[in-house]
């Protein structure tokens, strides 16, 4: 956004000259990551509906949130830009299943809009909660030391904890 934008640290004489990223405390910045990224995530429900992974909830007019809607699509909750994404299923081999296929298309999205996901551990994971019939078997898939969501580019993964 702002090339090049310079600044100068502490009680230093010297310019420091950033090559890339958005100059702090810029109103505009803020507005012009928020309307990309909306447009992405939307753009990543879509591609999620088509793969089946979205959650529909049971809504009531009564709430007052929104007035004729009868079924929800509860995709994700997001807070800036940290992303969570519900993947369900009655059966939790499938859920395991799910989990490259969402990876993948959050990846591809974002990488398209300009935006990287941080892939070091601690930052990006898989955290889950498997319940029911082959949970127990869709657990050792994860804790497998080869299940990990890899990505076809480089040598980027994601940390399952489950």
């Amino acid at each position: 956004m702002h090339e090049p934008t310079w600044f100068k640290f502490g009680e230093s004489e010297e310019c420091l000259v950033t090559k890339r990223g958005g100059r702090q405390g810029c109103r505009l910045g803020g507005r012009l990551f928020n309307a990309t990224y909306s447009v992405a995530l939307q753009e990543i429900h879509e591609r999620l509906k088509k793969y089946g992974i979205v959650l529909s909830l049971p809504y009531s007019a009564s709430w007052g949130i929104c007035d004729d809607a009868t079924i929800v699509v509860a995709v994700d909750a997001t807070f800036r830009d940290d992303e969570a994404i519900l993947i369900t299923s009655r059966n939790p081999l499938k859920v395991v299943e799910k989990i490259p296929v969402t990876a993948a298309v959050v990846d591809e999205v974002l990488t398209a809009y300009g935006n990287q996901v941080n892939f070091k551990k601690g930052k990006t994971e898989v955290i889950t909660s498997l319940r029911g019939k082959n949970a127990g078997q869709a657990r050792s898939i994860l804790r497998n030391e080869e299940f990990k969501v890899k990505f076809d580019s480089d040598d980027r993964a994601i940390h399952v904890v489950s």
